[in-house]
């Protein structure tokens, strides 16, 4: 189930998306820390001239997940906050998340073809074996 606080969070994870420059897929993610402003994110490039242009592969190898775009700007302060995310996360930004002291992470409904590309299912069960709360939400 959302709060209010955390569809508002949703809202503002994909306003923030539509600043990803990937054609294919924009992610967007919200760090809500505790006592603190909300901390943003969304999947960019490191190293790509024109994202549009380039190839699956090259913005494959220079992308930097919305995920890992709030854990650099929340810092030390993620510890103990919330993730709402456009997206479920990858295996690899679920670990990252749960190392940070995320605690509880949310998103919309994952299709089973995501879920199995990106990995998320062991990235999942990683985070709830360390006692994240993984939320999936109907938005």
């Amino acid at each position: 189930m959302m709060t209010e606080s955390e569809k508002s969070l949703l809202w503002r994870a994909r306003v923030n998306a539509e600043h990803s420059l990937d054609p294919s897929t924009k992610v967007g993610g919200v760090i809500q820390v505790q006592g603190g402003p909300a901390v943003f994110g969304h999947n960019t490039f490191v190293g790509l001239d024109d994202p549009a242009t380039a190839t699956r592969e090259e913005r494959y190898a220079d992308v930097v997940h919305a995920e890992e775009v709030a854990l650099m700007r929340a810092g030390r302060r993620a510890e103990g906050a919330t993730y709402v995310g456009t997206h479920e996360p990858c295996a690899r930004c679920y670990r990252r998340l749960t190392l940070a002291g995320v605690i509880r992470i949310l998103f919309p409904v994952t299709s089973p073809e995501r879920r199995e590309r990106w990995g998320c299912d062991d990235g999942r069960r990683v985070a709830e074996a360390q006692g994240v709360v993984v939320v999936e939400v109907q938005a």
